[in-house]
């Protein structure tokens, strides 16, 4: 699962389009993948590009946000953090 931002921080979105920022980079690379679409695509080998992407839009002053990437699967869940960032403590739940 890819996350436009980490938890407790906010996602930027373009209401006029009804869509968030890091979807809109998720589609964009996307659509060049016909050809192997509709298999799912690999989180790990996008996640690259949507950082990539979306640290350019912060540069620009369009957003804000950090995208984060949760592995899920029966044996791990792991969020991996920002290159060069250790891991966000979660806050304790009240």
């Amino acid at each position: 699962m890819l996350r436009a931002a980490g938890r407790g921080r906010a996602a930027a979105n373009e209401p006029v389009r009804a869509t968030g920022l890091v979807s809109d980079v998720l589609l964009g690379l996307l659509a060049g993948r016909d050809a192997v679409l509709p298999a799912p695509p690999d989180p790990q080998e996008l996640f690259p590009a949507v950082r990539e992407r979306i640290a350019a839009l912060r540069e620009e002053g369009r957003t804000l946000q950090h995208p984060e990437i949760r592995l899920q699967g029966p044996d791990r869940t792991e969020t991996l953090p920002r290159p060069g960032h250790p891991p966000r403590p979660v806050p304790a739940a009240v």
